[in-house]
């Protein structure tokens, strides 16, 4: 069982792509899952964050700030394709503008970032899907709409402040 991102209680059967499992991995534990590929691949992971203003009345006077929102993490092959529970994700262009890759050794970081409201990431059940995803991953055919170095932006994890819808 995982927490979906409302707090829901999903159940799954470890490594067996399902709709549940698609439900959870879409909605809620897809950094836990981009996660726990990268430990077994060593592969990168890349985040799509959306800038978010923060409610200006818990600010102090002066202004708004804003923070970037976590809205998928997936897995980079070494080809660039994407990878989540679905096999390989092609966003549109203006996604793939926005992504943000994490070296392997970062991944840590990156969780850590996210660890006030994330902590209900499920890696160790994540894992038990990273050799489904790899299978379908391998199985969809690579197309012309790779990440490429002009449409991804390489920063560190301690560059960005991550929260999670």
């Amino acid at each position: 069982m995982v927490l979906d991102s409302g707090g829901y209680e999903v159940w799954l059967n470890p490594g067996v792509v399902d709709e549940e499992a698609e439900w959870a991995f879409m909605h809620g534990q897809c950094l836990a899952l981009a996660v726990a590929g990268s430990r077994q691949t060593g592969w990168s992971v890349a985040v799509l964050t959306e800038r978010e203003e923060e409610d200006p009345d818990a600010l102090a006077p002066g202004g708004f700030t804003y923070s970037d929102i976590l809205v998928h993490a997936y897995l980079v092959t070494p080809d660039e394709r994407l990878l989540d529970i679905t096999g390989e994700a092609v966003p549109d262009l203006e996604a793939r503008q926005q992504l943000t890759i994490h070296a392997a050794d970062q991944v840590d970081v990156l969780l850590e970032q996210h660890r006030g409201y994330l902590e209900r990431q499920d890696e160790a059940v994540a894992a038990t899907f990273v050799p489904a995803v790899l299978a379908a991953g391998a199985a969809t055919p690579t197309t012309s709409q790779t990440v490429t170095s002009q449409t991804v932006t390489s920063q560190t994890a301690t560059q960005k402040d991550f929260q999670h819808r």
